[in-house]
């Protein structure tokens, strides 16, 4: 059943969850006080909140102008608390993220942590919906105790910081207090487009004024390239896990993929076209530089090849 306040008051948390998975809560408390009150603010542990007038909504945020219609399920609304056309919003985005940005993303709502912390249920669903692995972003809204979370891993642990979270978490709170869960969900979910868009780093291989240095050079090629970085410690083949990601983020066929298995140091290509006649000897001479660590120049000794 949908919660009902009255006014509201909002505290940020600043503690951090330790590894990749750091995420933000925030608390929410009912007050018997008549809306015409001011809601008071309050400061949790450390941290503060924006310097904002709590009575002002930040402007809704929008979704991208060519969304399609989700063909997975990425929103688990056990609350029941989305209206068909929140659910829908949240949901189509959510895999625009998944595809694009090749981010596993979920909105999980629960009247029951089950005696879990916050920060535990959101870890456990995260690891039950994508087995714990990539990057991803999993906001849990938390019926229980009120104190919604925001699950990060990989490159989304990199780049979406926690000044970011904590400053969406102040909007989503007053956007979930009224009942708007399509614009606080959105808020939190939208973080994950400051990941790179051809950097996918699942593994944080590379220092972040690294992968930036990648994400700009692969910017600037006329063809379509990207780079995923991760460990296969699964067991599919390298070639299954790179076609498993391919046809995920490039559905049209056009575009190339480069992918770094850091737990082997192999390195995979595959494209919408024929690959260049000395392809083989560029991923060689490749493979031995990312051995002797500078996995960076590796990655661009393949991927000048795919330029254009």
């Amino acid at each position: 059943m949908k919660k009902i306040f009255g006014i509201v008051c909002i505290a940020l948390l600043a503690s951090l969850v330790t590894g990749c998975s750091d995420g933000k809560s925030v608390k929410k408390t009912k007050s018997v006080s008549s809306p015409s009150e001011t809601a008071a603010v309050t400061e949790e542990q450390e941290g503060t909140v924006p310097e904002a007038d709590i009575t002002t909504a930040a402007e809704s945020p929008s979704l991208p102008a060519d969304i399609e219609a989700a063909e997975g399920t990425y929103v688990y609304d056990t609350a029941k608390l989305f209206t068909a056309e929140q659910f829908k919003a949240c949901n189509d985005y959510a895999e625009v993220l998944y595809e694009r940005n090749l981010i596993n993303a979920a909105v999980v709502t629960t009247d029951s942590l089950g005696g879990s912390t916050p920060e535990e249920f959101a870890a456990k669903k995260y690891t039950e919906l994508y087995n714990g692995l990539g990057s991803g972003l999993l906001l849990l809204i938390n019926n229980d105790t009120n104190s919604d979370y925001l699950y990060r891993s990989g490159s989304c642990g990199t780049y979406v910081t926690d000044d970011a979270v904590k400053q969406a978490m102040y909007y989503s709170t007053q956007d979930f207090v009224n009942g708007d869960w399509q614009s606080g969900a959105l808020r939190l979910l939208q973080l994950g487009e400051s990941c790179p868009s051809h950097v996918f780093d699942n593994v944080s291989a590379l220092p972040s004024e690294m992968s930036a240095d990648l994400e700009s050079a692969l910017s600037g090629y006329k063809n379509d390239v990207s780079v995923l970085i991760t460990s296969n410690n699964t067991d599919k083949t390298d070639d299954e896990v790179l076609t498993s990601y391919y046809e995920r983020h490039y559905q049209d066929g056009k575009g190339a993929m480069i992918f770094l298995n850091t737990a082997n140091g192999k390195i995979s290509v595959k494209s919408g076209t024929d690959l260049p006649s000395d392809m083989e000897k560029a991923i060689s001479e490749a493979e031995t530089k990312a051995a002797g660590g500078d996995i960076l120049s590796a990655l661009i000794t393949v991927s000048d090849k795919l330029k254009g």
